[in-house]
């Protein structure tokens, strides 16, 4: 599939940066208080706040009045970053978690990138827990010196960039997933669209992991596990499925090694995965050629970026 080339906008190019917040009001306005001291000016910050029981909108409204805010009335998940897109103005869309801690030389590396490569449509960068004696790191594979960025298969919602060509042409992200699997839906749909979705490991952003009541309770698996089987069932055709069964397994394991009731959390997720798919995706749309095996080898880590969920 060929993309139509890119109309960007002759001036600076905007950034918007939209965070969705959910009861971390400590560290959103850490966040906010790190994105106020970049070095690159012409940026807008749009949080979206899903019913946080620990308000942060008053105090944001107090001391950064010229931040965008909405604040809904349920929690209505991650899918809630498409609200944040609508109403951005920028060129470049950065969407990052409200844990994260940023450089204050962010924006302006993103800007230089977008510059440098206008191919490209997204843009994921590397996350590192903010501790770093932490085991999680994104990639999860070595880096070695001043490594140069390759190709992805994932949108990261977290710690990325698209372009407004992109959302223009493919939406946002599919919110029925509510959390989890946003990357792999996304970037799918991007790369079957035609567009280059990129790794840098030189932008960096630390992340403080979320200790949430459903990661405690193991909850979060469930997630991981129905929206799994709904990506697999959209996007991977029938005779491809077995070849990501180890996968699975292996995610399974790796999401329930800290804590047991995880598996059946997941087990049980993919179950109503199983039952819910023909409603949720709505029509089958099987990927072939180059972009299922790109999809393929970056799940398996083969090739690319290594994203286990």
């Amino acid at each position: 599939m060929v993309v139509k080339k890119a109309v960007r906008s002759k001036t600076t190019p905007r950034i918007s940066v939209i965070i969705v917040s959910y009861n971390r009001k400590a560290e959103i306005l850490k966040l906010i208080s790190f994105l106020t001291k970049q070095t690159y000016p012409a940026f807008e910050i749009i949080v979206i706040d899903n019913a946080s029981v620990d308000n942060p909108a008053a105090l944001i409204k107090k001391r950064y009045p010229r931040v965008r805010i909405t604040q809904l009335s349920r929690n209505a998940g991650f899918g809630v970053t498409n609200l944040g897109l609508r109403k951005a103005k920028g060129d470049l869309l950065m969407m990052l978690d409200n844990d994260v801690e940023v450089k204050k030389d962010l924006c302006q590396q993103v800007v230089s990138y977008f510059k440098k490569n206008p191919e490209v449509g997204s843009l994921c960068f590397r996350l590192d827990h903010y501790n770093s004696t932490h085991p999680r790191k994104i990639p999860h594979r070595k880096l070695k010196g001043k490594e140069v960025g390759w190709e992805t298969t994932i949108i990261n919602p977290g710690a990325g960039v698209i372009t407004r060509d992109l959302y223009q042409r493919i939406g946002g992200m599919n919110a029925d997933y509510f959390i989890y699997g946003n990357e792999f839906e996304y970037g799918a749909r991007a790369l079957e669209a035609g567009f280059k979705l990129r790794y840098e490991p030189m932008i960096l952003v630390r992340h403080k992991e979320a200790a949430s009541d459903i990661r405690k309770s193991g909850k979060s698996s469930f997630f991981v596990g129905r929206n799994w089987v709904w990506f697999l069932y959209e996007f991977i055709p029938f005779k491809d499925v077995l070849d990501l069964v180890f996968f699975s397994s292996k995610m399974m394991v790796e999401n329930s090694r800290r804590s047991p009731p995880k598996t059946r959390h997941y087990l049980w997720g993919a179950v109503i995965g199983l039952l819910t798919c023909r409603r949720v995706v709505k029509k089958r749309r099987p990927l072939s050629g180059e972009v299922l095996k790109k999809v393929k080898a970056g799940i398996l880590g083969t090739d690319g970026f290594v994203y286990p969920w």
